[in-house]
């Protein structure tokens, strides 16, 4: 039986010289039912201990019960300067949060967005790096 999942790409800040030049996908955020998962590619400690720090904080102003509430929040108050989220979409192709999000994960590395998918938009769409090298 297939659930009804609610997903975001979450993407980390990627900094040039110090001048944000875009971001990359680095976990997912997955709501199914009651069920509010997260999970991020190895290497991204930080990233999923600022996730459990928002989850704590929609969890204090949504209550225990998990849903659309918690999922928007917290990708509407990521930092744009530390990461990035997808617009969240629905999906129907998987029969768990658990299976939804795996998916995705191993997916990552590969997939590429239109800036208009994101929540804050990358104005700067070109550095010039010719001074390296």
């Amino acid at each position: 039986m297939r659930v009804e999942c609610y997903y975001t790409i979450e993407a980390k800040a990627i900094y040039y010289k110090g001048m944000l030049v875009g971001y990359e996908p680095n976990g997912v955020w997955v709501l199914a039912g009651n069920d509010l998962l997260f999970k991020f590619l190895p290497g991204n400690e930080k990233a999923e201990w600022d996730a459990k720090e928002a989850l704590i904080r929609a969890d204090e102003m949504f209550g225990q019960k998990r849903g659309m509430d918690h999922l928007s929040y917290i990708r509407a108050t990521a930092s744009c300067y530390s990461s990035n989220h997808t617009k969240i979409k629905k999906t129907r192709k998987f029969s768990s949060a658990t299976s939804c999000i795996e998916s995705l994960l191993a997916r990552l590395p590969k997939l590429r967005y239109e800036s208009h998918d994101w929540h804050c938009i990358l104005l700067t769409s070109s550095v010039d790096r010719s001074s390296d090298r």
